[in-house]
């Protein structure tokens, strides 16, 4: 159950930001498009989802993967992109989105430590 919530959690944020960027017009992020969405809600409890375009030859990688610098400048640019549509977001906007993710998604595996410095930022 507990789980579950967890990733309703992520679920719903992902449906809020791509919620936002179609609001604000953000068209300088590359995304797959979504045709249709729904949140998990008091509601709707179980039936949460996203319907969007799929992406042939997708390729996943793995974190120790070496990257070319301009591979990263690109991952660096979209992040960017998103940063700076985010400064158009509302208080209401972003009282959505979820705070301290790392934390919540992996509390169960953080050491004291590393919980005590994701709570400070």
């Amino acid at each position: 159950r507990e789980q579950f919530m967890i990733i309703s959690k992520i679920h719903n944020n992902e449906v809020y930001v791509y919620r936002l960027l179609k609001k604000y017009s953000v068209s300088n992020v590359a995304r797959p498009e979504v045709y249709y969405m729904r949140e998990f809600s008091e509601e709707n409890p179980l039936k949460g989802f996203i319907i969007m375009e799929y992406i042939t030859g997708n390729l996943s990688l793995r974190i120790f993967d070496n990257f070319a610098p301009t591979d990263v400048l690109q991952v660096l640019r979209q992040i960017a992109s998103l940063e700076a549509a985010s400064l158009k977001f509302t208080d209401d906007d972003k009282a959505l989105l979820l705070r301290k993710r790392f934390k919540e998604v992996f509390a169960k595996a953080l050491t004291k430590e590393v919980s005590e410095i994701s709570s400070n930022s």
